[in-house]
């Protein structure tokens, strides 16, 4: 062990030179050199194995052939090493490169044969590996239409991007099309969409052509009947018998004698031209088919009919969210992006693992109602990393109950998936960057570490133990006030998770981003009520959020129109009351303001009763609100701090009781909603 270290330091000393071509500071150089000479064990380089040993807590074979492909990118010589100078170029493409330079990467990755173009087998081969790896992450199979499907795919993108029709693809072609359509880029739009969308289309065109032939056994049985209703007309002989088959709603008539010169109608002459005992034969056999189909389908037509119709709406519905939702843009994340090699590596994709295991479980609940034992249950998934072997235990906290909160939320679980489990390192790959989560530590007192997915839309936060606690305590009154507030301002938690490695316990929520939208966010407030010392620095970083005292310093105004403004009011009034019913404090409105450029951008937000989003009504700027930091309670520890506070520093300060904080609260959301242009 000890000669281990000395070899380590020593290379970490061989690895301290000057770098003049990178855009790395000397202090990011610095993490660059810890996290290559962890990778290398103490060699000058990273060869192959310890490349993927790196990459191998995912468990998973299939992205063996990705791992080498993207070491393929990072060997610039290709001399079966990966060298710190090699190390340091890829790193600086990926964080500071132009688009042209990450274009070069992903052409890279395609391009293994180092041709210097890419054909479309090597294209079709590179396809192929992600989706391999994405359905063996998804946990789902494909099916030959589906396989049909993806390749045409391909072809349709190979098509797009070689722009001479000479079926190679140059770095110069690759890089005008990712210019011009950047979304190719981004894995590929379709592996997000495409895959999981196809499935469910061939869902729905299964259970179509089942309804098809419900209809068309139906039509031959009814046809049937009114035949030999017209034949029981005409002949004194004919007899009837009621078949058992009550639940369909029909009545199969049997008859005894058989029937000749039958009359034609319509188009029943195939009807006609069979012999009675061949009708008799042929009500047996759709009888047959019928009760078979009813048993595979445990519905009736008319239940299968609705639910299918059902299905088509939601997706349908759901269709329309997808449209309209937006790819957030993360370059203010990227700096800080985990990716392999990062000491938090391992971790992030516990989590994310972690994650894919507790939805996929959920998934194979059938829902029907929600129990009192269902807010107390825990499940426990084990997770071996591959490189060390250490046992990670991951729990999941009321599944059933956080998966009908996404489902309130029209939150599909195949997209949450999408955003934050691990298929996101395949949405990463084509990149040329196997990155996960981006980290970021709060710029509060909590000292909380926040993971934003790469699309913006969900945020992994590390909670106290006292706040985990807390959280499964009023989670059935949580659960129960979004179900009946659909419009609810409340930061929506779809998950609380612990990880345990080696002893060390990590209690984190999963939630949604209050600003989850394709505009710019041009100024942030953070607003508690308070007064006493509630202002930031003017020289901080603009992303970080002002307060109430720096809102009103801005004479910001809030000029929306009076029935959205009212609509806001009396909903947060209910908000803050239901905090306080739940002994809450110290909770704030997030307010986010987009500065409108341009009337066209102002027309694509729809008016609509959620008011999370509001336009102003001059025209000029559009709102973003949420009540974020819902979990202090006003404990024995608060209740000590606000007698001592209150002395010392007056009325104004946060730690107040929880029905004078809501009051507090209110009375000035309402004074600076009602502030007007002058």
């Amino acid at each position: 062990m000890k000669c281990l270290k000395f070899r380590k330091e020593k290379l970490y000393q061989q690895t301290l030179l000057n770098y003049n071509d990178t855009r790395f500071n000397d202090k990011e150089l610095n993490v660059l050199r810890k996290r290559f000479i962890s990778m290398t064990n103490g060699s000058k380089y990273i060869n192959k194995e310890q490349f993927k040993n790196n990459l191998a807590v995912l468990g998973l074979d299939s992205i063996s052939c990705l791992a080498d492909a993207l070491f393929q990118a990072m060997d610039i010589n290709l001399d079966g090493h990966i060298e710190f100078e090699e190390f340091v170029a890829y790193f600086d493409k990926i964080t500071y490169g132009t688009q042209d330079e990450k274009a070069e990467i992903s052409f890279r990755l395609i391009d293994q044969a180092r041709n210097g173009y890419i054909t479309y087998q090597d294209f079709s081969n590179t396809m192929q590996q992600l989706i391999k790896s994405y359905t063996i992450m998804k946990g789902a199979e494909l099916s030959y239409d589906i396989i049909d499907h993806m390749e045409k795919k391909y072809q349709d993108i190979f098509n797009l991007i070689d722009i001479n029709k000479d079926q190679k693809i140059s770095l110069q072609e690759y890089i005008i099309a990712l210019t011009k359509n950047p979304q190719i880029l981004d894995v590929f739009e379709f592996l997000k969409k495409g895959v999981t969308q196809t499935i469910k289309e061939s869902q729905h065109i299964r259970d179509q052509m089942m309804l098809y032939e419900f209809d068309k056994l139906n039509k031959q049985t009814a046809d049937i009947l009114n035949s030999l209703s017209e034949q029981q007309e005409k002949s004194l002989t004919l007899k009837k018998k009621q078949s058992v088959k009550q639940k369909y709603g029909v009545d199969v008539l049997i008859d005894d004698d058989q029937t000749e010169n039958l009359v034609e109608k319509d188009n029943l002459s195939w009807i006609q031209n069979l012999s009675h005992e061949q009708l008799k034969l042929k009500c047996q056999d759709l009888y047959q088919k019928l009760q078979k189909l009813h048993s595979d389908s445990g519905n009736s037509l008319s239940k299968l009919e609705n639910l299918y119709h059902e299905k088509l709406e939601q997706e349908g519905f759901q269709e329309q969210i997808l449209i309209k939702q937006v790819s957030i843009s993360n370059n203010k994340y990227k700096k800080s992006s985990v990716q392999i090699g990062n000491e938090i590596w391992d971790l992030v994709i516990n989590m994310m693992l972690g994650i894919q295991m507790a939805v996929k479980s959920a998934n194979a609940v059938i829902e029907n109602f929600l129990s009192y034992q269902d807010f107390e249950i825990k499940q426990c998934f084990e997770i071996i990393s591959y490189q060390n072997k250490d046992k990670c235990k991951f729990y999941d906290f009321a599944p059933k109950v956080f998966n009908q909160i996404r489902k309130l939320q029209m939150v599909d679980n195949d997209s949450y998936l999408n955003s934050i489990g691990p298929e996101n390192l395949l949405f990463s790959f084509m990149q040329g960057d196997l990155s996960t989560l981006s980290e970021l530590t709060s710029t509060g007192k909590s000292g909380s570490f926040f993971y934003y997915s790469q699309d913006g839309l969900y945020t992994l936060k590390t909670i106290s133990q006292r706040e985990f606690f807390l959280f499964r305590k009023i989670l059935s009154n949580y659960f129960y006030y979004l179900k009946h507030s659909p419009f609810s301002l409340i930061i929506k938690l779809y998950g609380l998770h612990k990880i345990s490695v080696n002893g060390k316990k990590i209690f984190f929520i999963v939630m949604g981003n209050v600003f989850k939208t394709e505009y710019q966010i041009h100024k942030k407030y953070d607003i508690k009520g308070s007064t006493y010392k509630r202002t930031t620095q003017q020289d901080v970083d603009p992303d970080v959020a002002r307060k109430d005292l720096d809102f009103i310093s801005n004479n910001e105004i809030i000029s929306i129109d009076q029935k959205k403004k009212d609509q806001l009011i009396e909903q947060i009034e209910k908000d803050s009351d239901f905090l306080a019913n739940n002994n809450l404090l110290d909770y704030s409105l997030l307010i986010g303001i987009h500065h409108v450029e341009s009337k066209d951008c102002f027309q694509m937000v729809e008016d609509c009763k959620n008011l999370n989003i509001v336009k102003s009504s001059d025209y000029n700027k559009i709102f973003f609100f949420g009540i974020i930091d819902i979990l202090t309670e006003y404990n024995t520890s608060k209740q000590l701090e606000s007698c001592y506070k209150r002395i010392v520093q007056g009325p104004s300060i946060s730690a107040i009781p929880p029905i004078e904080y809501s009051k507090r609260f209110q009375n000035f959301i309402r004074s600076i909603l009602s502030q007007e242009n002058i």
